[in-house]
């Protein structure tokens, strides 16, 4: 993984949860998935579970769960809206999202309800290396 894919500078990202967001330039939807911090502290993902299509979540709610190498947990929602598409490609093969988190690997598209306040919590990728523990800091050195 190059500098640049390590944290992608077009994202924002929740300090919480690591899940990114992207806002997709041709939809008024966002785009989201699991970081490159998330995924080094999971190791490689053997299994994922994804809320359905047309489900409606708010800021904070479990969107679904992985169970990887190092450890299970759940994947908290960044943001508030209802869930208009997710990466089926990703839950035959959980492998996708370690191997390529930022493209290939993405979870969930989302129709936003709240994001111009939302927003305000996330963090672009220099600010979010900054609160980072150094372990999760991965090759990227922003400046």
């Amino acid at each position: 993984m190059t500098d640049n894919e390590w944290l992608p500078k077009d994202r924002l990202y929740d300090i919480q949860s690591y899940v990114w967001v992207r806002k997709d330039a041709d939809a008024d939807q966002l785009t989201l998935g699991l970081g490159s911090p998330q995924i080094a502290s999971f190791g490689d993902l053997v299994y994922l579970n994804l809320v359905r299509p047309g489900s409606t979540v708010t800021r904070g709610d479990v969107l679904g769960s992985v169970e990887a190498a190092k450890m299970t947990g759940e994947i908290l929602s960044p943001v508030s809206g209802t869930i208009t598409d997710r990466n089926e490609a990703a839950l035959k093969n959980p492998r996708l999202v370690s191997d390529d988190p930022y493209e290939a690997g993405w979870l969930f598209t989302i129709q936003p309800s709240s994001f111009l306040s939302e927003q305000r919590q996330l963090h672009n990728s220099s600010s979010l290396l900054e609160l980072l523990p150094e372990d999760l800091r991965g090759p990227q050195t922003l400046q």
